[in-house]
């Protein structure tokens, strides 16, 4: 278990409840509020569809607590807080851009709204972005509901683009073919 389920653990425990779906619930409302950067005021009014609604208000709350009184951050706290020190602090982000002249974003299909835009603060100054993805799949379809894909990198004015498209299910037969057909030395 990751540290942020351990703590959701122990906090639904601490208030007589052991069940994984409820310890998946919080953490997924967790991680979707700091990636859509929704403060939690306001994200409590979202929750009020959920089922156990007050009991995933009540530990996300807690969670958020613990984080606090252990001078601590979760991974999404790592991009929500960098992602508003950048906006806050155009300096700060200018340093960073400027720092990285190439930045290489692998497994796109798989970067939320709050990773994609910073990226796109990060290659505010050289404007030199390379993604490698898979377009047919991916854990954030809203990114190509918003017209994000791997194959269309929407990043602003003066950026060219370049696609190069793999045929992957046939490469991976050719591979495959090749892996099968090798002798194999610890085979006897």
């Amino acid at each position: 278990d990751t540290e942020s389920t351990k703590v959701v653990k122990t906090l639904l425990a601490d208030l007589g409840f052991a069940d994984e779906k409820l310890v998946k619930k919080v953490l997924f409302h967790l991680s979707n509020m700091k990636n859509n950067n929704i403060p939690f005021d306001l994200y409590k009014q979202e929750l009020a569809y959920e089922r156990d609604a007050q009991l995933i208000g009540r530990v996300m709350a807690s969670y958020e607590n613990n984080l606090m009184e252990n001078n601590a951050l979760d991974f999404d706290d790592l991009l929500m807080k960098t992602y508003a020190l950048f906006a806050k602090c155009p300096e700060i982000k200018n340093h960073y851009a400027n720092r990285f002249q190439y930045i290489l974003v692998d497994e796109f299909q798989d970067t939320n709204v709050l990773q994609y835009d910073l990226v796109k603060m990060l290659a505010s100054i050289h404007n030199n972005v390379f993604v490698v993805g898979d377009d047919w799949t991916g854990k954030y379809d809203y990114l190509r509901e918003l017209g994000v894909t791997v194959f269309y990198f929407p990043y602003g004015k003066g950026v060219s683009t370049t696609q190069i498209k793999k045929d992957i299910i046939s490469n991976y037969e050719t591979i495959k073919g090749q892996i099968d057909n090798q002798p194999n030395p610890d085979v006897k």
